[in-house]
Formats: C-alpha cells, structure tokens, sequence
C-alpha cells in the first residue's frame, strides 16, 4: 500500500512539474477582420467600398489599377484599416494616382510592385514596411521625385528601379542593409549618385547601367561581400566592384 501511494504522488508531483514550466506555445498571431483571397479595385467607389469593411488582413494581393472608361483612381483614402497583405501589393497602369497614404497602416506584405502610374509624386504610405520576403519593382513612374516613405525598409529579396525620369535621389533607402537576391537600376536619368544605400551590406548580383547622370558609386563601400555578378555600364561613370572597394568611386 505504501509503495502504491509513493508512486501516486511522485506521478502527481511529476504532473505538476510538467506543467508549470515555461509555456513555449507561440503566440497566435492577430489578423483582425480578414478578407480572404486576392482582390482587384478598379475605380474610387470600389476603394470606398472596400474600405468600408475595415479588413485588416488580406490572405492574397491587393492589386490597384485602373480600367479604361473608369472613373480615375487619385488617393487610397479608406484603405487605411488594412496591416497585412501576405501576397502582392500592386500599383498598375493608374493614369491618375498620386499617392499611396492612404495605406499608410501598413506593415506587412509579402511584395510590392509600383508600374506605370504617371502621376505618382509620392510612395509615403509605405512607412511601416521594413521586410519584403518577396520583389520590389519601381517602374517607369514619370512624376516620381524621391523615395520618402521607405526609410524603414531593411531587407528586400529584389529590387529593381527602372524609367523613373524625375527620381532625383535615393537617400530613403538609408536603413537597406540586405538584397538577398540583387538589384536592377536602370534609365534613371536624374540621379548622380547611389546615397541612400551606404548601409547596404550584402547584394547577390547588381545591375547598373543607362543611367546617363550617375557619377557616384561610393555608398557601395561599404557592401560585406561581393556580388556574383556586378554590370555597370552606359552611366556617366563605370567603375568595376573592385574599383569602388579601392576607393575610386566616383567622379
């Protein structure tokens, strides 16, 4: 009988033990209101409409674009209930867009692409993003001047920055330290000098070229490695990778 009772209590006191110990279940993330799927928004009433169900969490991509014989998409107002996107966020062929401020909630998504808006003046929206497991592609945006709105931003897989005749400079890019994959920077015409990416510490691959004006490749100095592939050419200045760690940089 005393050997029965010893082993019901050491089974007991070893139940216990088990149990009080530290709770590594993780934490099940929020996702508020969820709207589940991929979703188009063609014109500003659909925004409106949209917005008016105050999803925070998008399952899929959230694509913006106009159609033609549509009312003009201008702002993003009421999109501001949205946190999450876990596919794409897509700003496609929007004759008159001229911000994004209206997603200025935003903190996660899997990756954005910007092509051909022609009025687009500002990115400010994007505030909150600092990862994008995914691609980045800014594209032939004409009214495009700086990249304010992604100072945030730190790691990116692609980037890829290309026809964006008015982009003056690219110094919110200060906080990039990782391209997993590599970057394309092409047809920028405006813009001098590559600051902005002097906390870059890694790029897989690069490609600068036809960017008429650029002259300084110093913020490159201070990458950790060297990219498998690095082409710079048809700029108004071409040093090879080795040149830019030597210091001879720029013009």
């Amino acid at each position: 009988m005393k050997y029965l009772l010893f082993t019901f209590f050491a089974f007991a006191l070893m139940f216990t033990s088990c149990s009080s110990g530290d709770d590594t279940t993780e934490p099940v993330e929020d996702l508020g209101k969820v709207y589940e799927g991929s979703i188009t928004l063609k014109s500003p009433s659909e925004i409106i409409e949209f917005g008016s169900e105050n999803y925070n969490t998008i399952t899929g991509s959230l694509i913006i674009q106009d159609l033609p014989n549509q009312e003009y998409i201008i702002n993003l107002n009421g999109l501001n209930s949205i946190k999450t996107i876990k596919g794409n966020l897509s700003f496609i062929n929007n004759t008159r867009l001229e911000n994004i401020e209206g997603l200025s909630n935003l903190s996660s998504v899997y990756s954005i692409d910007i092509i051909n808006n022609e009025s687009l003046e500002s990115i400010e929206g994007l505030n909150g993003v600092t990862e994008l497991l995914g691609d980045f592609i800014i594209e032939n945006n004409y009214s495009l001047i700086n990249l304010n709105g992604l100072q945030n931003l730190e790691t990116v897989n692609y980037l890829r920055i290309e026809k964006c005749a008015s982009l003056e400079n690219i110094i919110h890019l200060e906080s990039l330290t990782r391209l997993s994959d590599g970057i394309i920077f092409i047809y920028n015409h405006n813009i001098e000098s590559l600051t902005g990416l002097n906390n870059l510490e890694f790029i897989g691959w690069a490609v600068f070229r036809n960017n008429d004006s650029l002259k300084d490749f110093c913020a490159l100095q201070n990458l950790q490695n060297i990219p498998s592939y690095f082409s710079v050419h048809n700029n108004a200045f071409n040093p090879t990778i080795q040149n830019i760690f030597d210091g001879f940089c720029s013009l």
